[in-house]
């Protein structure tokens, strides 16, 4: 310091001048010294975001309707479609993109060889021409089709379904729109189908089953009631002669063909016109013909006999300003036919014991109008065929067709799965004794739950909905509204995992029902029960259930869960039997939730797939297994001196690789195997082609013209 000192102020430090610069040295204020806390924040945007953030960036405008199929088929419906002075309907043909004359060339001589196949199958049947005949006379009759003025651009091909219910021989013309010339497109190619207008059957049985006074009715020959415009008519040109002496005529046919892909489309969609344009004046003939209507069946109800005579009048004027009659009309009320004609209701045969109902079919369920309940009709078959083909055949009429074993079609059933079925043929009989009332009762206009159930097993899963009506009086009264099931996946899963299947499979079954039942039903709340509820589970893989239906979800024990008996597939049991519901039992007794302290494995196959299944690649499963045959083969030796090196051999490498497909062979190809070492024939087909053999090291190789090579295995894998 040079001793230049500068002060400024007595409570702050004074400045000397040094050969270093200015130093300040003093006292300084005490100063409350903020904290600061620097914490490094790092944010990962996922690829799914980053994608969802690009698509809502970058995604257009909705598409107009008229640049999408459905669109353009509604607008050449809206734009072309006419009421006749009758009030019928005529509508157009929506083709994909316009047609010329050359479209279609070679349809009029593929006809001609599809008539003359089906003349020579008619004159080998004199019976089937007579009907054929009839039929052809009476389409002509009724201004259907008629003797074409100008050569048609397309020729539709027809042939007949002929089949004879109790002694009573019926015949269907089948028209093939779908047909094709060796140079052209067929027409159904050409067209559009349209949008799906048909309700879902499932919506229209369970909206059928809320009044109490209940008819159907059948639109007569509702697509040929519709007309086609007539510069659209040369697309329908058919080819018929009554006798191969007679000329071969040109006819088209004037209405709605039901082989013609658009036809339910423009069918369905002239009753919806008849709904937006007729019924201003009639909501329920409104809703009937938009909610109520499958294809021509209507499945109506009323809450009183006069508000179902007051619906069926209107139903049927209403109809008849568009050239649309009623048959087949069937009531669970004699009175509401009274002034139906006999010809139009439906007759039922007289049963001739106590185990025909006598019921009608309505929409795939038979329906005893009397008794008015539903029931399942089978035919039962005298010499039931264990095979595959037999299988699937019996199943196929009362589900949806199923794939079942890997078997081929006329295999014999294996001895486990023969007496499963053999069971469940001797059972199915009694499919038909069961009856579902069609009407469920809610006290009218009072308050309603849903409530569902829903259970797992390894074989399936299960959901269960019922109605819970409660009126003024505190009076309860339950109603069994519908199930649905579905089969375990192939792939193994836990229980809890199926549980969560289920209760997904509920949800959806629940807002389903909720929403066809909320315009005609008080409901004021939802329910669902699970036999094994667990909270964080749930609350984890739950986001998909809660977006179907708005509920509250609580545990049931299994032993009165109404779905635990489809989920287990038992089969019927007499209704003395069943249990009544008991307080549910508290969630610290469940089997699930308590500890297990051993458990035991006695099947080698599944050790071995458990091994497998424990590694996440194939090199380390092999890497694995080479280093345990090194340590069994230096223990079998008794021997612990160092190794020579740390590295695998390609020799022991190439031992643990032929040990492990030993072992997978042994778990997946039992059978051929067995078959290969007995010397018998092998029972696979597909495999029997690659001509398989057993080498000396038992591994399962591909023959023929491989097993003669000079090649070692190692080269030629």
């Amino acid at each position: 310091m040079n001793g230049h000192k500068t002060v400024i102020e007595a409570s702050l430090p004074s400045a000397f001048n040094s050969i270093f610069g200015w130093i300040l040295i003093g006292p300084t204020p005490n100063m409350n010294a903020e904290s600061h806390h620097a914490l490094p924040v790092s944010l990962t945007v996922s690829i799914e975001e980053q994608m969802h953030r690009f698509w809502d960036i970058d995604e257009p405008e909705i598409a107009p309707d008229t640049f999408t199929e459905e669109g353009r088929c509604e607008c050449i419906f809206r734009n072309e479609c006419v009421r006749l002075p009758d009030g019928r309907f005529s509508v157009p043909l929506p083709f994909r993109a316009p047609v010329s004359s050359k479209t279609f060339s070679g349809s009029r001589s593929m006809a001609i060889r599809r008539f003359e196949s089906l003349e020579r199958k008619l004159l080998a049947n004199p019976p089937l021409q007579s009907l054929y005949r009839d039929f052809m006379d009476d389409y002509l009759a009724l201004g259907h089709m008629s003797v074409a003025s100008t050569p048609g651009e397309y020729f539709v091909p027809h042939n007949a379904v002929y089949k004879a219910d109790d002694g009573d021989a019926k015949i269907r013309v089948v028209f093939d729109a779908s047909a094709r010339s060796a140079a052209g497109p067929s027409l159904n190619n050409c067209l559009l189908p349209g949008k799906k207008l048909q309700q879902d059957i499932i919506d229209v049985l369970t909206r059928f089953r809320i009044h109490p006074y209940a008819f159907t009715a059948d639109i007569c020959k509702m697509y040929r009631q519709i007309q086609v415009l007539p510069e659209y008519r040369k697309y329908q040109h058919i080819l018929w002669r009554s006798s191969p002496h007679d000329q071969l005529v040109e006819y088209q046919l004037n209405t709605v063909t039901y082989a013609v892909m658009c036809a339910p489309f423009l069918a369905i969609r002239a009753l919806q016109s008849i709904a937006e344009t007729d019924c201003v004046d009639s909501d329920h003939v409104r809703d009937a013909l938009r909610y109520q209507t499958y294809v021509d069946d209507i499945c109506v109800g009323s809450d009183s006999v006069a508000d179902a005579l007051e619906f069926q009048s209107a139903l049927q004027s209403i109809l008849a300003k568009s050239g649309l009659e009623l048959k087949k009309w069937s009531s669970n009320t004699p009175g509401i036919l009274l002034s139906v004609p006999v010809a139009d209701r439906v007759c039922t045969p007289l049963p001739f014991d106590d185990s025909d109902d006598g019921g009608i079919k309505v929409l795939g369920l038979q329906w005893n109008p009397d008794d008015d309940f539903f029931s399942c009709s089978l035919c039962s078959q005298p010499s039931p065929i264990f095979t595959k083909r037999g299988v699937l055949s019996t199943v196929a009429r009362i589900f949806d067709l199923l794939g079942l074993f890997g078997l081929t079609w006329d295999d014999p059933l294996p001895h486990d799965v023969h007496a499963d079925w053999s069971s469940f043929l001797a059972d199915l009989p009694s499919l038909s004794t069961i009856r579902v009332p069609l009407h469920f009762s809610t006290f009218g206009q009072s308050s309603c739950y849903l409530i569902g159930f829903c259970n797992a097993s390894q074989l399936g899963y299960a959901a269960v909905v019922y109605v819970l009506a409660t009126n003024s009086s505190d009076d309860q009264l339950a109603v069994f509204i519908g199930s649905k099931t579905k089969l375990a996946s192939l792939k193994s899963l836990t229980i809890p995992r199926l549980e969560l299947n289920a209760a997904l499979l509920l949800a959806r079954w629940l807002g389903r029902i909720k929403r066809v039942l909320d315009p005609y039903l008080k409901i004021v709340g939802t329910y669902a029960w699970l036999d094994r509820f667990n909270d964080s589970l749930f609350m984890v893989n739950g986001s998909k259930i809660v977006d179907f239906v708005d509920c509250q979800w609580n545990h049931i024990e299994s032993a009165n869960n109404p779905s635990d008996c489809p989920a287990i597939a038992i089969l019927r049991a007499n209704p003395s039997t069943w249990t009544n519901l008991v307080a549910p039992m508290p969630l610290c007794s469940l089997p699930e939730v308590l500890p297990v302290s051993l458990t035991t494995r006695n099947d080698p196959h599944d050790c071995n797939e458990e091994w497998f299944n424990r590694f996440s690649s194939y090199d380390r499963m092999i890497r694995v297994t080479t280093i345990l045959h090194r340590l069994i083969n230096r223990c079998r030796r008794c021997v612990l001196e160092p190794l020579p090196t740390k590295c695998l051999s390609l020799v022991e490498v190439g031992c643990a690789t032929r040990s492990i497909i030993r072992e997978s062979q042994h778990i997946h190809f039992p059978d051929l195997l067995r078959e290969l070492s007995t010397g018998t024939r092998v029972s696979s087909k597909p495999l029997a082609r690659l001509a398989p053999f057993v080498d000396d090291v038992v591994i399962i190789r591909v023959g023929d013209r491989l097993r003669h090579s000079t090649l070692s295995y190692e080269c030629i894998s």
